[in-house]
């Protein structure tokens, strides 16, 4: 994972209601090994929300 991805992980998870408010093209592949999932959100469109595995991968991550 580069800089950004890593990044992602707990900018996310400490956002109301885990949601990456960040470039969609920086998660594409954490999205693909299931650490987010696409959804709508309700004032800024599609994004991308932290998923149970995304929150323990930055658990297993943050535990190192």
């Amino acid at each position: 994972m580069n800089k950004r991805e890593i990044e992602a992980l707990p900018d996310a998870a400490g956002r109301p209601g885990g949601w990456g408010l960040f470039k969609q093209k920086s998660t594409a592949k954490l999205a693909e090994l299931g650490y987010f999932v696409k959804e709508r959100h309700p004032a800024y469109g599609n994004q991308f929300r932290i998923t149970d595995a995304g929150r323990a991968a930055l658990a297993a991550a943050e535990s190192k």
